[in-house]
């Protein structure tokens, strides 16, 4: 609202959504494992109504206007790969929005075996454009006439050193706060960020 006054601000949720209307999205939601009901469910209601995607734990740091005279865009990540949560929007209709959904429909919340398929959105958006051309290596990209942009213009965040690095293209931070991980995932971390930290400061 302070960056964004005369948007339509939308929290979409099960009086607004329905949350059986995918397979994975009625597994994960009967597992209360909801921020993964959402890695589908923005991509559907982006198809159907067009606009601008923001996880919870984004925050805005300038009005996204400039952004609005293309068909779509959509976040990476500091390793390359592609990650809607941190920003993304597209035209009513998008064929690539449909690509996507098609292709999560493949993937159930509950495997044969009984356990829980926990990949990332990410995994899932980047093999999809990598099957469109995109290359995952943190630059500026077109892919099927979507911008696809570099970490520092919506994940300047890295979670794993937890460096933030702001440029003056910088729309959004995506805070990653985890807050779809279980305490085991958050221990993992936590113990990968010591790793890694510890790693960096010996090549220093």
């Amino acid at each position: 609202r302070k960056f964004c006054p005369d948007y339509e601000i939308i929290e979409w949720n099960e009086d607004n959504y329905d949350v059986s209307r995918h397979r994975y999205t009625k597994q994960a939601y009967e597992k209360k494992r909801y921020g993964f009901v959402t890695d589908v469910v923005r991509f559907d209601v982006l198809y159907e109504n067009g606009g601008i995607y923001l996880d919870t734990d984004v925050m805005l740091l300038k009005n996204p206007d400039s952004l609005l005279y293309q068909n779509g865009f959509i976040a990476t990540e500091k390793w390359g790969n592609i990650n809607s949560g941190g920003g993304c929007g597209f035209s009513k209709g998008n064929s690539i929005l449909k690509d996507i959904i098609e292709y999560r429909d493949k993937f159930n919340f509950i495997r044969t075996d009984g356990s829980l398929n926990i990949e990332t959105n990410g995994v899932y958006e980047t093999n999809m454009f990598i099957q469109h051309g995109f290359i995952p290596n943190n630059t500026y990209q077109i892919i099927n006439d979507i911008s696809v942009y570099p970490s520092y213009v919506f994940h300047p965040y890295d979670y794993m050193s937890s460096e933030l690095s702001i440029s003056k293209s910088t729309v959004s931070i995506h805070h990653f706060y985890g807050g779809w991980m279980t305490d085991d995932d958050k221990l993992n971390r936590e113990k990968t960020q010591r790793e890694y930290k510890s790693i960096i400061k010996k090549m220093m």
